[in-house]
Parts: structure tokens; C-alpha cells; sequence
């Protein structure tokens, strides 16, 4: 299974974008954008959002 997590900044130079691939109870950080256009990234199948305000 594959995750994406976004930290969504009032800047968007300052966004960051993690890839995580899930297998075997172990997770790995494939992709990380510190610097991201979060447009390219939301492209999974499934899609939450967390506001931890």
C-alpha cells in the first residue's frame, strides 16, 4: 500500500510532501518533496486530510 502525507504551509514554498510505501508491517519513505507543488502529488487512489490546528 501507498500513502502520501501532505504538510500543508500558508507558503507554498514551504508545503512538504512525503511518499510511503507500506509491506511486511515495515514502512519506507520513498518520495520526499520539501519544496512541492501539491498538484502533481494527489493522484492516489484515496485521499484524507487531517487538520491538526
Amino acid at each position: 500500500m501507498r500513502t502520501v502525507g501532505v504538510d500543508l504551509s500558508a507558503e507554498p514554498d514551504k508545503t512538504a510532501v512525503a511518499t510511503v510505501e507500506w509491506s511486511g508491517g515495515a514502512a519506507v519513505v520513498t518520495e520526499l518533496a520539501e519544496t512541492a507543488r501539491v498538484e502533481g502529488w494527489i493522484a492516489m487512489p484515496t485521499c484524507g486530510l487531517d487538520d491538526l490546528r
